[in-house]
């Protein structure tokens, strides 16, 4: 092989090596946005989880002093009842 050969060569795998970083690149660029995308998506859930946590913590503290007081209640009555 001679000097001109060698250099078409290096020239052909040069552009080849080019082309697949150009690939590399875009499926990259697709990579990083389509993680962009699923971090909101994480984000959103997150914070829809957290408003569905405190409503439960919220109706769960509700229920108690509910329970609560009919406890208190059926307690009271108890007593008028037996008081009379």
């Amino acid at each position: 092989m001679d000097t001109q050969e060698n250099q078409q060569q290096i020239e052909s795998r040069i552009t080849t090596l080019q082309a697949h970083l150009s690939t590399i690149a875009q499926h990259l660029d697709k990579v990083i946005t389509e993680n962009k995308r699923l971090r909101e998506v994480v984000r959103l859930a997150e914070s829809e989880l957290r408003k569905r946590r405190d409503r439960v913590q919220n109706l769960e503290q509700e229920l108690e002093t509910l329970q609560t007081n009919d406890t208190e209640n059926s307690t009271n009555n108890e007593s008028n009842h037996g008081a009379s």
